[in-house]
């Protein structure tokens, strides 16, 4: 992993010139989907990160990102017990912008297991022996961005890969919040 990230730092360092560094965060809709996931409904959680818009031209950019995310599930037949699943994300979006602010964007995204529990209101069980370390996912996105550099995204993480050691499940994961260009705002 320490080899990606400083893959990342020197590609970022070598387009600084046309790149908008960002904040992001915002809620998560996670569930988890496959032969082998019963019984579940949508967990909330939140997401925060940072990304770098590269500009390759007026209309395309490449952006990666590196994002906390909280995901998992939440059981039907229970009150208050769910899947705490916690990753750090790294994702490598390519962008389509418009002059009026509106982008699409889509890409590969690793994500690194930090934690796995199963939760209720009294109990915390470690879970990260069940799941795998890592996953894969497509995302698939939109969002807008005002001339102050302030802005609304919103995504969607297709889980592509089974994180179960044993049996058949993927991560889902709908994401919405709000995103900040560090600088050089629109004019």
């Amino acid at each position: 992993m320490k080899k990606l990230i400083v893959f990342f730092a020197i590609v970022l360092l070598a387009f600084n010139a046309k790149a908008q560094p960002g904040i992001k965060a915002g809620a998560n809709f996670a569930t988890i989907t496959g032969d082998d996931a019963e019984d579940v409904k949508m967990r909330t959680a939140f997401y925060a990160g940072v990304y770098y818009n590269i500009m390759i031209n007026e209309m395309f950019s490449f952006q990666p990102e590196l994002v906390y995310s909280s995901q998992g599930a939440k059981f039907e037949n229970s009150d208050n017990a769910r899947l705490v699943l916690n990753y750090i994300n790294l994702a490598a979006l390519f962008r389509y912008n418009t002059q009026s602010g509106f982008f699409v964007l889509t890409g590969p995204q690793l994500g690194f297991l930090t934690s796995a529990k199963v939760k209720d209101d009294n109990t915390s069980v470690d879970f990260k022996d069940y799941v795998k370390s890592t996953d894969f996912a497509w995302a698939f996105g939109l969002g807008y961005t005002f001339q102050s550099g302030f802005g609304i995204y919103g995504r969607y993480n297709l889980g592509l890969a089974n994180i179960a050691e044993d049996g058949d499940i993927k991560n889902s994961v709908i994401a919405i919040g709000f995103r900040y260009d560090l600088k050089n705002a629109k004019k």
